[in-house]
């Protein structure tokens, strides 16, 4: 997944917006110091000068007195801005961009803190490097607001185009309370927001007039031969590819578990009166046949999904 980056205004304080100035101009200068060492070394040498080398230029600077301010400023600041001066470099070189400038107090100023930024409970972020907690308003909620919008407009184009594609869609219920105990599992399985996938099936599907049919969570998916029907005794979740005992078939646990999910759907529907082809494809319900969805609006089940086309 490609990485995502979120806007948001903060709010410091007088005395943080001081700090956070002072940071801007120490990298602006170290990005004019850096550029003008680099143009200068490839005049006398023909050569360029590498990020290691500038980078070694830093702490010999924070020792002499004329320029000893820049140990305030956080190490990892001007390491970046480093390697934006190298990356911008290299783009001039393969013709991506033009040649680095140097950089004016009047222009818009930056500067990066790869790593050790926080959201903290109170809806601050923290910033190292001696300025603290820089106050945002409704931080954490607009971050959090912006991954759910992201989450459901997955879920919805996915179940949107699986009900396009399919007359019938079978899931396996998970007990999902009892699996988000598991607080290595836990963040993981909610993220994934599996009970609101599943009732963007039910709906689409029943509005379509097609059929979302739910595996009992006890069905041994997992730990069930696709292809004899043997059953092992024990399956843990590391377990990611294993072998029948009885036949010899190698399974791939998801795809497995998939197989049998579609064959016990099947099973179910032609138990429960519905005809369904050879394929799992073709779906005729008695007339006046009740919905075979069993679930709430607000279900906290999770499934393993697999379609009949």
């Amino acid at each position: 997944m490609p990485h995502q980056a979120v806007k948001i205004r903060i709010y410091p304080t007088p005395d943080q917006e001081q700090q956070l100035a002072q940071a801007f101009g120490c990298s602006r200068w170290w990005w004019n110091f850096a550029l003008n060492r680099s143009i200068e070394t490839y005049q006398e040498t023909g050569k360029g000068i590498g990020q290691i080398a500038l980078n070694a230029l830093l702490p010999k600077l924070k020792k002499q007195e004329e320029t000893a301010w820049l140990a305030d400023c956080y190490s990892q600041v001007l390491q970046a801005t480093t390697l934006n001066l190298v990356t911008a470099y290299k783009n001039f070189f393969a013709g991506l961009a033009r040649f680095p400038r140097f950089k004016s107090k009047k222009g818009k100023q930056s500067i990066q803190y790869p790593q050790n930024v926080k959201i903290l409970a109170n809806n601050a972020l923290k910033i190292p490097g001696g300025i603290g907690e820089v106050k945002a308003k409704k931080l954490a909620a607009q971050v959090y607001e912006r991954i759910a919008n992201a989450r459901q407009d997955f879920l919805h184009k996915l179940s949107h185009k699986l009900v396009n594609e399919n007359q019938v869609v079978v899931v396996e219920n998970l007990h999902i309370k009892g699996l988000v105990r598991n607080h290595n599992l836990a963040k993981a399985i909610s993220d994934c927001g599996w009970g609101m996938f599943t009732n963007f099936l039910a709906y689409k599907l029943e509005r379509k007039g097609g059929k979302l049919v739910e595996i009992n969570r006890w069905f041994p998916s997992s730990k069930l031969c696709s292809n004899c029907f043997y059953q092992m005794g024990e399956m843990p979740l590391d377990v990611r590819e294993w072998t029948c005992p009885h036949c010899g078939t190698h399974h791939e646990r998801d795809g497995n578990a998939a197989a049998n999910i579609r064959a016990e759907g099947i099973r179910m529907l032609q138990t429960d009166g519905t005809a369904v082809s050879a394929v799992g494809g073709e779906v005729r319900p008695k007339g006046g046949r009740k919905s075979v969805l069993r679930h709430s609006p607000v279900s906290t089940e999770a499934p393993s999904v697999y379609t009949a086309g």
